[in-house]
């Protein structure tokens, strides 16, 4: 199965966010980060998606059939073992 896309958004000073992108890179995995220190647009994007302005906040879209499915998280280390679920990422 093809791994869904993945856009984060993020922020410099976030911790959540630096182990977020490091496990992603330690792990291969292709993703589009927006930046939301200087980015107000990307940021209200985020808002209206979630509703709040946490980050990270990872956005999953993956495709069957004609289908396009979206799954939102909001944070790192609490969602660690979904995200790894979604990515197929062992261990």
């Amino acid at each position: 199965m093809k791994q869904p896309t993945l856009k984060i958004y993020t922020r410099s000073f976030c911790g959540d966010c630096q182990s977020l992108k490091q496990f992603l890179k330690d792990h291969q995995v292709s993703f589009q980060q927006f930046e939301l220190d200087h980015d107000s647009e990307k940021e209200e994007e985020m808002k209206a998606l979630t509703g709040n302005r946490i980050v990270p906040t990872l956005v999953f879209t993956s495709s069957r059939l004609f289908k396009k499915k979206t799954e939102i998280l909001t944070g790192f280390e609490q969602n660690k073992e979904t995200i790894k679920k979604l990515l197929e990422i062992d261990g």
